[in-house]
């Protein structure tokens, strides 16, 4: 398992130096922890902090302020409720024939199709077991992954030591030096992707039924790059077009 963990560190160039045990490996870790250190940040009067308590203070306030929102009143609150009571009489809905089937157990094979899904490799979370390791040894664990995802769905409880996540910061920027220039990213368990996965497979079979079809983006079949086309190809029709009148 060290030697799997040095395998995923080492990103980059891993295709031309797999074979070789050779210090790559750490070179490769170290340069990227290098890379990514977090050594000073400015706030909002443009002040350079270097105390790490002071970085992690600044984090923490932005993020907690963007995900808090607006305050609102509890008149504001009261009408925001029901604009959106209104809009979602208008939206399409399930049927009661899709909606049986997506709160019909979860499957056997669904599940493994969920624990095959991602990459090996893919970044682990908490508990350092990447997908890899449910998928080399499925046969002798293949009872407990399915007991305990089906034990999800039936009663929505999930374990804690599942449900820890990873938060880590990705720059927006080459030499970020605000904490609005890197946007946050969850680093989940394998059983917790297993789960997440589980779900959007059976979901996503419903919605092109429910979204509209100028909805091109996260919809299976569709791509967000048709609208860049459509419009195109307008604009082409009225460049084009020697005299007016409707099209």
């Amino acid at each position: 398992m060290k030697w799997i963990f040095w395998k995923q560190r080492a990103i980059s160039k891993w295709n031309l130096y797999g074979d070789q045990s050779t210090a790559f490996f750490f070179k490769s870790v170290k340069q990227r922890a290098s890379k990514m250190e977090i050594r000073a940040l400015q706030n909002a009067q443009d002040e350079w902090a270097t105390d790490k308590k002071a970085m992690s203070n600044q984090f923490f306030s932005h993020f907690v302020a963007m995900y808090e929102g607006p305050q609102r009143s509890m008149e504001e609150t009261h009408h925001r409720d029901g604009l959106i009571k209104e809009w979602l009489q208008d939206i399409p809905k399930l049927t009661s024939d899709q909606i049986l089937w997506l709160e019909r157990p979860f499957l056997e094979k669904e599940i493994k199709a969920a624990v095959f899904a991602p990459h090996p490799l893919k970044s682990p979370g908490p508990n350092g077991a990447p997908p890899l390791f449910f998928q080399e040894n499925w046969m002798a664990i293949k009872k407990e992954i399915i007991k305990g995802v089906q034990h999800f769905f039936r009663t929505c409880n999930m374990l804690k030591e599942e449900n820890k996540t990873f938060i880590n910061l990705i720059p927006k920027l080459k030499q970020p030096a605000k904490v609005d220039e890197f946007r946050l990213i969850s680093l989940c368990n394998s059983f917790y992707k297993i789960i997440s996965k589980c779900f959007v497979n059976r979901l996503k079979g419903n919605l092109a039924s429910i979204i509209g079809g100028f909805q091109n983006a996260f919809v299976p079949d569709r791509l967000m790059i048709d609208n860049c086309f459509v419009a195109h190809e307008i604009l082409n029709h009225v460049k084009h077009r020697k005299k007016g009148g409707i099209f």
